[in-house]
């Protein structure tokens, strides 16, 4: 638990860093790295629940990023980072390129969750657009 809090100030803090060179802070995604690691160092429960909260935490405290649509959808997506991460390297762990093996698929699982999370929500947005209903 205390280390899976270290995560979360982590995750909050390494943003700070990143955001004086835009183009590094977006390349590098400083929020998915603390989540990453947790889900290999702590589990799949602990990871989940880091990738959920950190950036919903982050949004309510500093704004940023913006709640609607974007910290949603992020925490669905770090959510799934840090339980498949957790999953995947604990049947991999020791073996030779066990961090890769996890690696690859998580990141593609968790933007295909990203994607689905902004999917629902735009049909939500155009479900309540007035006088439209799908």
């Amino acid at each position: 638990m205390v280390l899976a809090a270290i995560f979360i100030a982590l995750g909050v803090v390494l943003p700070f860093v990143t955001m004086q060179i835009p183009a590094i802070g977006n390349a590098l995604l400083p929020m998915h790295i603390p989540v990453l690691l947790c889900g290999f160092i702590c589990g799949p429960l602990y990871g989940g629940i880091v990738g959920f909260i950190l950036p919903l935490f982050r949004s309510i405290v500093f704004g940023a990023p913006p709640m609607m649509s974007t910290a949603i959808a992020m925490a669905v997506e770090l959510m799934v980072y840090g339980l498949i991460s957790g999953l995947l390297y604990a049947k991999v762990k020791g073996r030779r390129f066990g961090i890769y093996l996890t690696l690859i698929p998580t990141m593609l699982i968790g933007r295909m969750a990203w994607g689905v999370a902004v999917f629902c929500y735009l049909v939500y947005l155009a479900m309540h657009l007035p006088g439209r209903s799908l």
